[in-house]
């Protein structure tokens, strides 16, 4: 085994931490902000809303909210989209940021999702070495309580903490 050298690391870091700070940035001067998350799966059940009946949307929902925890979030998304008051022309800025859980978790995968998302240029090699740690926000904070500070969250937590906020 080798040694990684500290300058590469050091230099790895620096990259990471500034895509976080320019996508902070970005979703603060943002309009609006859409979110994608690709998953290592979506349905417990294998079949999505393709079942022998048509859902609801209400029922799609609680599908999604039953089975979602279940999976691996692999990567965000962030769109952040500004419309410029000089020409009203929309201008829009595009972060991906491949993500690991903080702590060990045993996660359910449909190998079909992973087929999905290797035909549409996921690479899982690139997830494996350049994952941004996330954990779990607690509950949002009243306006009277004292807002987290931002040391020792993991980056990726520290974008959803950007846009709650």
């Amino acid at each position: 085994l080798t040694t990684p050298d500290p300058v590469m690391v050091a230099g790895a870091r620096e990259v990471r931490e500034n895509a976080v700070a320019l996508c902070k940035a970005d979703i603060e001067a943002a309009d609006f902000v859409a979110l994608d998350f690709e998953f290592s799966g979506l349905f417990l059940d294998g079949e999505g809303g393709r079942g022998s009946k048509q859902l609801s949307l209400g029922e799609y929902f609680a599908k999604c909210v039953k089975s979602i925890p279940e999976f691996l979030p692999l990567q965000l998304g962030i769109c952040c989209a500004h419309q410029r008051p000089a020409d009203s022309v929309w201008e829009l800025r595009a972060h991906q940021f491949n993500l690991w859980p903080q702590s060990r978790r045993l996660f359910v995968s449909d190998f079909k999702s992973m087929q999905f998302l290797r035909s549409h240029g996921f690479d899982f090699n690139t997830f494996f070495e350049t994952g941004y740690a996330y954990s779990r926000l607690p509950p949002q904070a009243h306006e009277a309580e004292k807002k987290p500070r931002s040391r020792g969250v993991p980056p990726a937590t520290q974008l959803v903490q950007a846009l709650r906020d």
